[in-house]
């Protein structure tokens, strides 16, 4: 409780924190709330992010807990969000629109 107002802190595996009108937005005392991803999101810390779409190669159950598709590919978790960093010997790193580049916001 901070000035006589309380506060969701955390939510759960699975959730996302919502403690705006809008994401991101101001603080709403009413907008309060913990907010289910979707099966086909994942959350890797629901103190700090918001659900997000699961990247082609990977798969996601709704929570904190995701898999890859192709064994032995590298990702990393970059503000919240899997990004893919290196492919196994026989595959090549393809973000949607180049095969040479790499742009983390097109994975």
């Amino acid at each position: 409780v901070a000035d006589g107002v309380a506060r969701l802190l955390a939510c759960p595996s699975g959730y996302q924190m919502l403690n705006s009108t809008v994401p991101r937005g101001a603080f709403s005392h009413d907008a309060q709330q913990c907010a289910k991803c979707q099966s086909c999101e994942y959350n890797v810390d629901p103190r700090a992010y918001m659900c997000q779409a699961c990247a082609e190669g990977m798969v996601c159950n709704g929570n904190e807990t995701v898999g890859f598709v192709t064994a032995g590919s590298a990702w990393d978790v970059v503000d919240g969000v899997y990004v893919l960093r290196r492919c196994p010997a026989g595959y090549f790193l393809y973000n949607g629109s180049s095969v040479h580049s790499f742009n983390a916001t097109s994975q």
